[in-house]
């Protein structure tokens, strides 16, 4: 059953007449999406570092100089 509901954090392209549809239990388009991104992702400085927030499923922000043979030895650690 959807039900509508009001919310005070509405989309900026949203007038004041639109109408927000969302299922119970849930708040404010795209909150369950940025929280999931704000809760999972990390950042890594050494390998040890990389490959342990990679078994925790996170997104890693490393720094990486975008050469191949660098690429290719970053796929092979972390290979899961």
């Amino acid at each position: 059953m959807v039900t509508e509901l009001t919310c005070r954090r509405r989309p900026p392209h949203a007038h004041s007449h639109a109408h927000v549809f969302v299922y119970p239990n849930s708040c404010c388009y795209g909150y369950r999406a940025k929280h999931d991104i704000d809760t999972h992702l990390s950042e890594a400085y050494t390998m040890d570092a990389f490959c342990a927030q990679l078994d925790k499923k996170h997104m890693i922000l490393a720094p990486f100089c975008g050469e191949i043979p660098c690429e290719d030895e970053i796929k092979k650690i972390s290979a899961r």
